[in-house]
């Protein structure tokens, strides 16, 4: 599993170009994890990020899926099934807080890792 700045392949496919737990919020760059569970051919995946608050918006996919939490203000996808891996866009919108984020991967219905990052301005 590999968190950071997400580019493209020549062939088109995602990767992790640079690992970093630091995301800025006025660079034009995609930041995201890509994780794979391998020696199984398909898995049901899913994501849940952890805002330190509210964000002044909430994209669609995450209604009904959002909710403060002690751990902090909850958006969560449903799972979708995946061949092997994953690749996840981690969206910062202008209305998004600046702070301590935290995302859960979850695998199957486990989470199996949470990864720790910080936005700032």
């Amino acid at each position: 599993m590999k968190f950071g700045v997400i580019s493209t392949a020549d062939n088109g496919g995602d990767y992790v170009s640079k690992e970093t737990r630091v995301i800025s919020k006025s660079e034009n760059v995609r930041y995201g994890l890509i994780f794979w569970n391998k020696g199984i051919e398909s898995f049901e995946g899913s994501i849940v990020n952890y805002l330190p608050s509210k964000p002044e918006t909430i994209n669609p996919v995450y209604l009904g899926k959002a909710n403060m939490t002690s751990r902090g203000f909850s958006l969560q996808r449903e799972p979708e099934t995946h061949n092997q891996g994953a690749v996840r866009i981690i969206k910062i919108e202008p209305g998004d807080p600046l702070g301590k984020y935290e995302v859960d991967i979850i695998v199957n219905g486990k989470t199996i890792k949470t990864i720790k990052y910080q936005v700032i301005e």
